[in-house]
């Protein structure tokens, strides 16, 4: 993959010597694919994750409890002490 700084020289070397009307075009572009297709495909994710808020409360006295011993077990290291 290449580097930021080679994308950006590529993005130059692509319009230089366009005409500034071709440039404004290819601005509003390249401004259209960040707003529309980039900043929505990121509030895309954070929309799966709100899908799941909530969720804990609905969960019954026993359901609850299999749920803190399942998180506690998943956590790093479990609470054991580790000897290194």
């Amino acid at each position: 993959m290449l580097s930021k700084t080679v994308y950006e020289q590529q993005l130059l070397n692509e319009v230089k010597g366009l005409p500034g009307s071709d440039i404004a075009r290819i601005v509003k572009i390249v401004h259209l694919i960040k707003e529309e297709i980039i900043e929505k495909k990121e509030k895309g994710l954070r929309k799966d994750i709100l899908q799941y808020a909530g969720m804990l409360k609905d969960l019954t006295p026993v359901e609850s409890e299999v749920f803190d011993e399942a998180a506690q077990r998943r956590s790093l290291f479990g609470g054991r002490k580790i000897n290194i």
